[in-house]
Formats: structure tokens, sequence, C-alpha cells
């Protein structure tokens, strides 16, 4: 929680660009420092917390969730329950999600190659995602085709 406050504090300085449109602040340099930082790494910090809340606590339910996404996944090696064909339904209503993770991801990376390339601009911001390889012939095919391909083979 206290890092998305935190995120959410610096994303109000980097989106107010570091203070210039509050009255008396335009000669503050420490804020517009924290503007340039904070800026990039917002998205990058609620990213990283939300994949650190899916995981930890390991000890309580999130083994459990992950133990079961795995014989989900697993299926046909394990025997499938009603519990496992249930999970496999909401995978495959998640393909759209799933894909949104993906470019979420490539997005972050692709941000933060512009923050230290100092650019800015969302015509070179959006270069890389549009021609890059892996995510179009890879990723986004694969994060459409295993949760039906997961489901399939429970049906085996």
């Amino acid at each position: 929680l206290v890092l998305i406050l935190l995120s959410l504090f610096f994303f109000t300085l980097s989106s107010a660009e570091g203070g210039r449109y509050v009255d008396g602040m335009e000669d503050i340099g420490f804020f517009r420092f924290i503007a340039l930082v904070a800026a990039p790494l917002f998205p990058l910090f609620l990213f990283l917390a939300g994949v650190f809340a899916a995981i930890v606590p390991w000890r309580t339910k999130r083994s459990e969730f992950w133990k079961i996404v795995s014989l989900t996944i697993g299926a046909p090696m394990y025997h499938v329950t009603f519990r496992d064909g249930f999970i496999g339904d909401i995978f495959t209503s998640m393909v759209r999600p799933m894909r949104d993770i993906a470019f979420t991801f490539f997005y972050i990376l692709s941000g933060l190659q512009g923050w230290w390339k100092q650019a800015y601009d969302l015509d070179t911001a959006d270069l890389p995602l549009e021609t890059n390889w892996v995510l179009h012939t890879v990723i986004f095919p694969m994060c459409m085709v295993s949760p039906l391909w997961w489901r399939f083979m429970q049906n085996l």
C-alpha cells in the first residue's frame, strides 16, 4: 500500500510537470527532477505491485491458488475435477485480459527504453511495440491459444 501511495504522489508531481502549473513553484528544480523520474516509473511500480500482490505471501492461500492453476495447466497428466474444469472455463474467458497484461509488460519495457534514451514523445514510444516480432508472433498468439489448448487438454 505504501508503494502505491508513493507512486500516486510521484505521479501527481509528474502530471503537474514538477509543479510548473502551481503558482510560485517555477523555480524549484527538485520537483522538476522528481517529475522526470516519476513519470516513467509510476506505471512500472504499479505493475510490480500487482505482480507482487499475486505472489506474496506465498504461505497463505496464494500457494493453493497457484497449485490449482498448475493442475489446470497440467491436464491431462492429472485427474481433472470439476474445479479444474471451472478454472479452465475462467481461463478461456481471460484471453483478452492475458493479452492486455502481456501488452502492458512490453509497453512498460518500451517506456523504460524511451526513458533511458530520453525520448518521451508518443511516436518513438509506439515504434518498438509496433515492430516487435516477439510480441506479435509469439506472445499474443500464445496468450490467445494457450487457454483454449489447456481447456482442450482437459477434455482428453
